[in-house]
């Protein structure tokens, strides 16, 4: 039939129940595509019934071929680590293990400097340990810290050093921690948990010690792996002393992922960092959202490291990379 030959619709016809419409003869959607002279244009409300009919194979080629069903990159990763520090701070709870913590400024420098005999300079964007400096006070001035070099600064130069280091880019600086040293070098540890359904799991804690003079424990920085168990009988601690360390540290994350899922819904991987202190004080260092778990081929449980892996991709098939 010719296309001029199709009834239109009046526009008390829109007034009826949709019931009622459901039946009523309409503009097939290839015919109202062409361009020809003379085309019905159909009021906004019938449109929209013609897209929403329209062969659902051809969604993707009109929305570019994404998948509605993936979750962006941006919602479950948060890239800043002071977002990530502040997606932590609304439970008491979990704050009161967070060490002070401020984006660098003159003005928050200068505090710290003179609160905190130890602090840590590091960039809100960075991964690896990459670009951190350790500040310790010492005699009449200052030793930083960077990589494996340390350098003396008197006390009247220190403040334009390091915001020299850190003019590009935006920087935090943290209070620093006096951690456990067993074997005489600094180590931390790494919580990992894993929420594929609708709880976190606790995948497992491996310790990571620094090596060399370096001031970070990250593993891809050479760092070394070493077992809870082990580090903490470095550090001189009993068996009694250890269960009650591991519960409290396991107790911790898992507060701290719920406190961090009410900001960030769409995270499903953490990976928290907590210090032990030498008055064996727990502090949380940092969380990331987007956490390598090679550290745990070194668990004490064989099949650790395969079961992270096999809910590591459920969790990645479900999360894009865009």
């Amino acid at each position: 039939r010719d296309l001029h030959s199709f009834p239109t619709r009046r526009s008390s016809d829109l007034a009826r129940p949709l019931a009622d419409r459901r039946h009523a003869p309409q503009v097939h959607p290839l015919r109202h595509k062409c361009g020809m002279p003379g085309r019905i244009v159909l009021p906004d409300p019938i449109r929209l019934n013609i897209l929403m009919a329209w062969p659902s194979e051809d969604f993707p080629k009109r929305t570019g071929g994404a998948d509605r069903s993936m979750v962006p990159k941006r919602l479950w990763h948060v890239r800043s680590k002071w977002r990530r520090h502040l997606g932590l701070t609304g439970s008491k709870t979990v704050r009161r293990h967070i060490p002070a913590t401020s984006l660098l400024s003159r003005q928050t420098l200068s505090r710290y400097l003179r609160r905190y005999r130890e602090i840590y300079v590091k960039p809100v964007y960075g991964s690896y340990g990459n670009r951190i400096v350790k500040v310790t006070r010492s005699g009449g001035g200052y030793l930083l810290h960077h990589e494996q070099r340390v350098r003396r600064i008197g006390g009247n130069s220190v403040q334009g050093a390091i915001l020299r280091h850190a003019k590009k880019g935006k920087f935090m600086v943290q209070q620093g921690v006096r951690m456990i040293r067993p074997g005489g070098r600094p180590c931390d540890f790494r919580v990992l948990l894993l929420r594929p359904g609708d709880r976190w799991l606790l995948m497992g804690i491996m310790g990571k010690q620094a090596t060399g003079n370096r001031v970070v424990t990250n593993f891809r920085h050479g760092g070394r792996p070493v077992r809870l168990n082990t580090a903490l009988r470095g550090a001189g601690w009993n068996e009694e002393q250890i269960r009650r360390t591991k519960r409290q540290m396991t107790d911790l994350a898992m507060a701290a992922a719920a406190q961090f899922t009410r900001r960030y819904p769409h995270c499903r991987r953490l990976g928290i960092d907590i210090a032990v202190d030498t008055s064996r004080r727990l502090w949380i260092l940092e969380v990331n959202t987007n956490p390598e778990y090679e550290l745990f081929r070194h668990h004490e449980s064989p099949g650790i490291y395969s079961r992270i892996h096999r809910l590591t991709r459920a969790i990645r098939s479900r999360q894009s990379n865009r």
